[in-house]
């Protein structure tokens, strides 16, 4: 008794499934698709992420030379390497201003030299 219940039952879900699938078939046939979800006409660009920059010394190891780096915050390697601090410090401010964050330029020593907000500050705070 209970073998032909369940049995009854399982050809009952085979049934459904087979109709849905056949269902689906004929909506892809027809080109009619009444669930599918409607595209907006006009799409917004997403607004850029506020990210800061470093520039830090960079020791080269192939050439054993000392350079300067411009990283991304959050980014492993350096977005561009630079012989000298000034030509690190232009490409920093210009990645800075791009995305709209903060440009730290740090000296040998690690310690922070200078610091340029790029952002959305509030117009009575200075830097």
């Amino acid at each position: 008794m209970l073998f032909t219940i369940v049995t009854i039952a399982l050809v009952c879900v085979a049934s459904l499934l087979l109709l849905n699938w056949l269902y689906g078939k004929k909506q892809e046939l027809d080109g009619t698709f009444p669930n599918e979800p409607t595209v907006l006409a006009a799409v917004t660009a997403p607004a850029p992420l506020k990210r800061n920059v470093w520039v830090t010394p960079h020791k080269d190891l192939l050439n054993k030379k000392s350079k300067w780096a411009v990283k991304e915050e959050e980014k492993g390697e350096p977005a561009s390497l630079h012989v000298t601090q000034a030509e690190a410090e232009k490409a920093g401010r210009a990645l800075a201003l791009e995305f709209k964050g903060e440009l730290f330029i740090l000296g040998r020593n690690g310690q922070i030299r200078k610091k340029n907000s790029y952002g959305n500050d509030p117009a009575n705070v200075k830097g």
